[in-house]
């Protein structure tokens, strides 16, 4: 996906539909792309499994620690605003997907073709699409979905 992403017609492609549902200037377009696609190339090789890395640190008295460990929810939500349609998306969304879960995602409508396209180019790129669910619809249908007992 970063090696994509580095291509002059792909992010051009993106920058013009952002600056279509957003109003925000070239310069200010092309950083939230940059970020994007750093954060794909941080992730790349074997980089994940570190992203998933279970930690344990010593504690203030003796026999103490602090210990996190890092499994997969399942089903989780991503609900993104519309102020960055894709940077804060594709870092949650993805990461995420990284972390083994199988995430819903739902942008502001308003914004929300600019994820659906970009789900379209990851799916040309060989990720498959049967790991996310992306919903278009209002807020109150989403606050269905989601006060579900096996959403998280």
């Amino acid at each position: 996906i970063a090696s994509e992403m580095r291509k002059p017609e792909v992010e051009d492609y993106f920058v013009k539909l952002i600056q279509r549902v957003m109003p925000k200037s070239r310069a200010q377009v092309v950083g939230e792309w940059v970020v994007t696609r750093r954060f794909f190339e941080n992730f790349t090789g074997d980089n994940p499994r570190f992203f998933q890395q279970s930690f344990s640190v010593a504690g203030d008295h003796d026999g103490q620690t602090s210990s996190g460990y890092r499994w997969p929810f399942g089903n989780v939500g991503v609900i993104s605003p519309f102020n960055f349609p894709l940077e804060i998306p594709c870092l949650q969304l993805y990461g995420a997907l990284l972390a083994g879960n199988r995430p819903l995602l739902k942008c502001d409508p308003r914004v929300a073709v600019v994820m659906e396209q970009f789900l379209l180019f990851t799916q040309a790129c060989g990720l498959n699409l049967n790991d996310i669910n992306f919903i278009n619809c209002t807020n109150s249908d989403m606050e269905y979905v989601i006060d579900k007992p096996t959403s998280r």
